[in-house]
C-alpha cells in the first residue's frame, strides 16, 4: 500500500468517529481544489530552513525569502485577482480544533510534511456559532499544494507525527495583521479578529483567552496520531 494511504487508514483507525479524507478525494471539491501545475521545491526548501519551534503552534505572516516575486506575481494572476501576496510559514505542534476562520479571499496553503486540516463551510454556520460535529477532516500528504476557497472554514494544520507540522501559506498582503493606528478596525464586528480575518473559537481553547470570540459549540476535537 501507498505509504501516504498506509497513514490515512491509520488515522482512520485511531479516530473512528471523524469524517476523515484524502485531499484528492471529491468530498474535498467544495472546500478547495488542488494545484498540480506550478514548481514550488524552490519555496519549499526555503521553509524546510526554518527551525519548528518547541511546541505549540508558530506562524510567521511574511517570510521575505519564501516571496518570490515571479512565482508570486503568478499566483496572483491564477488565484488572487492580481492582489499584492504575502507567503508565511505555519508550523509547529497542534492536535485540536481550537477555532475556525475565514477570509474574503481564496488561500494557498503548500504542506511541506503530511498534515490534516479540519475544514467547514461558513454556510452552515448558526448567526456566529459553528457546531464542531460538522467538521470534515482531510489528509493532505507532502508536497500538496491546495486553494482553499473563501469562506472555507479552516485553522492551523494538525500535525500527524509528533515531530510537528510545517505549511507554507500564501494570502494577499496584510490578511492576518493586527489592526493598528495606520489599519484601525472599520467594524464593531467582534469576530473580525485581524486584517481580512474572521474569526471563532472553542470556550477551551487557547485563542479564547486571547480575546477571539466564542462561537464553537460541541467538543474541540481532538485527533489521535499513531
Amino acid at each position: 500500500m501507498d505509504s501516504t494511504f498506509s497513514i490515512l487508514e491509520k488515522l482512520r483507525v485511531l479516530n473512528p468517529g471523524l469524517s476523515l479524507h484524502h485531499c484528492s478525494e471529491m468530498a474535498f471539491h467544495t472546500y478547495g481544489m488542488l494545484i498540480s501545475d506550478v514548481d514550488f521545491s524552490g519555496m519549499i526548501a526555503a521553509a524546510k530552513a526554518f527551525p519548528l519551534p518547541a511546541e505549540g503552534v508558530e506562524y510567521l505572516r511574511s517570510v521575505s525569502e519564501l516571496e518570490d516575486a515571479a512565482l508570486l506575481t503568478a499566483l496572483s494572476k491564477s488565484y488572487f485577482n492580481n492582489e499584492a501576496l504575502q507567503a508565511g510559514i505555519c508550523q509547529g505542534l497542534n492536535d485540536r480544533l481550537n477555532a475556525l476562520e475565514w477570509h474574503p479571499s481564496n488561500e494557498l496553503i503548500i504542506a511541506i510534511t503530511d498534515m490534516v486540516l479540519f475544514l467547514g463551510h461558513r454556510s452552515t454556520m448558526n448567526a456566529d456559532t459553528f457546531d464542531s460535529a460538522k467538521i470534515a477532516a482531510f489528509f493532505v500528504p507532502k508536497g500538496s499544494a491546495l486553494i482553499l476557497y473563501p469562506d472555507t472554514l479552516h485553522f492551523a494544520p494538525l500535525h500527524v507525527a509528533h515531530t510537528g507540522f510545517r505549511a507554507v501559506i500564501i494570502l494577499p498582503r496584510m490578511t492576518n495583521a493586527p489592526f493598528d493606528e495606520a489599519t484601525p478596525k472599520a467594524s464593531s464586528d467582534p469576530i473580525h479578529f485581524a486584517i481580512n480575518k474572521w474569526m471563532i473559537a472553542h470556550p477551551e481553547s487557547p485563542q479564547s483567552k486571547r480575546g477571539a470570540k466564542v462561537g464553537i459549540v460541541g467538543e474541540n476535537i481532538l485527533l489521535h496520531v499513531p
